[in-house]
């Protein structure tokens, strides 16, 4: 089964100056890292009575019943690993992995606990690579070494991809120096000195946007918590190293923000630099407030509308203008991340139409919709469940009269 995997935001620079939104392509060595989804499924009990996650190839682990473990002799093994289950649904990794790896000693040979484990140590490895604590993210290569050994196929794959760039990031990381405050750590070379001397005006931008996103979403995901977010300041050929990503790459989240600076007294007088950072928080926030389920138009959409505020008017009619005489997707087409595209130019359209349909939706229904359409995610909801709400009339309208307006 392969894994349903959520994607990496990536900010790319186009040309001098242009900055625009895309994502990479999938399934290359030098992609960006996939990550498990880390949210539970709601197990159901189809007609044979074997009870599997909910939702076509997701990557989470199965609930059991004692008929579905071969062998089951009334042990309370099953009973056991259902208990994990329900702690994963509270995020508690830890306590989740010590069921599980009770249920994996027990019986070794059961290929449900194995795998259930191994997404498990997964998870957790996700959680320990994004903390600003060292110790943490030696831990997360230790815990995603195990996870690696537990799965198999594509799960497997994409485990061990994680752990490859983990250790790439863990080698060219090492001797950097840190500096933040309370909600950000910011982490580059110590002998960069543009950087040093500028490292409050970066958290001035990234505090400032901070705020503004709390606001808008209704919701403070470093408080949640409880650590800092990482901030990760490469030079340009150490960043393509630990992201795996080409020159046109102009930041990525993963868990962590990574950029590359080269020029930072251009960077930040021009604005770009502030750019980079805004889009990249504003996709932290979205994962924390909406998790997986967020679509990739809303997600790269709303991503790019907050951006640059002040050149918004100008970045929207950029859009507009790559729209015209061209037939817009579907919404469906739209939802997957849209690094799984190949073709260049429909992956432009698609960034184009995704910025263009967030302003669509801010003109003439509110700014407040958009970040409601994202919090819905995080409720079990949809974006078009919240917009027909807030609206009266279905999301799949506005598609037609943006394209009507083109």
């Amino acid at each position: 089964m392969k894994p349903a995997l959520p994607l990496l935001a990536i900010a790319i620079l186009l040309g001098a100056g242009a900055f625009q939104l895309l994502r990479t392509e999938a399934a290359e060595p030098d992609e960006p890292i996939p990550a498990l989804d880390p949210t539970p499924a709601t197990a159901t009990q189809p007609e044979d009575g074997v009870r599997k996650p909910a939702g076509e190839g997701a990557s989470r682990p199965h609930a059991t019943r004692m008929a579905d473990v071969a062998g089951g002799t009334g042990t309370n093994w099953v009973a056991l690993n259902n208990e994990a289950n329900e702690d994963l649904s509270r995020d508690d990794y830890e306590s989740a992995a010590a069921k599980f790896r009770q249920c994996v000693e027990a019986r070794p040979d059961e290929p449900i606990f194995r795998r259930n484990l191994g997404i498990t140590l997964a998870q957790l490895a996700d959680a320990l690579a994004d903390s600003a604590e060292a110790a943490d993210r030696a831990r997360a290569l230790e815990v995603a070494a195990e996870a690696v050994e537990l799965l198999e196929g594509d799960e497997r794959e994409a485990v061990q991809l994680r752990l490859e760039r983990w250790k790439a990031a863990a080698v060219t990381e090492a001797d950097f120096f840190t500096y933040g405050n309370d909600r950000f750590e910011l982490a580059y070379d110590g002998d960069r000195d543009s950087l040093r001397a500028s490292e409050d005006r970066i958290l001035q931008i990234l505090d400032a946007a901070d705020q503004e996103f709390r606001e808008s979403f209704g919701a403070d995901p470093l408080a949640t918590t409880g650590k800092r977010l990482r901030v990760v300041f490469y030079r340009r050929e150490q960043f393509d190293q630990v992201t795996g990503l080409g020159h046109w790459a102009g930041g990525v989240f993963d868990g962590t923000v990574r950029v590359p600076v080269e020029n930072l007294r251009r960077q930040l007088t021009t604005g770009a630099l502030e750019r980079v950072l805004r889009h990249e928080l504003l996709h932290a926030f979205v994962s924390a407030v909406g998790g997986t389920r967020v679509p990739g138009w809303l997600n790269e959409g709303l991503a790019q509308w907050v951006e640059q505020p002040d050149r918004r008017s100008m970045a929207v009619a950029a859009a507009r203008q790559r729209l015209e005489r061209q037939v817009l997707f579907p919404l469906s087409e739209l939802r997957r991340g849209l690094s799984t595209w190949e073709d260049a130019d429909a992956i432009a359209r698609a960034y184009a139409q995704s910025l263009a349909l967030a302003d669509w939706i801010v003109v003439h229904h509110g700014e407040s919709v958009l970040f409601a359409m994202v919090q819905a995610c995080g409720k079990n909801s949809t974006p078009e469940q919240a917009f027909a709400k807030r609206a009266g009339f279905e999301l799949a309208l506005v598609v037609q009269d943006l394209a009507e307006s083109l």
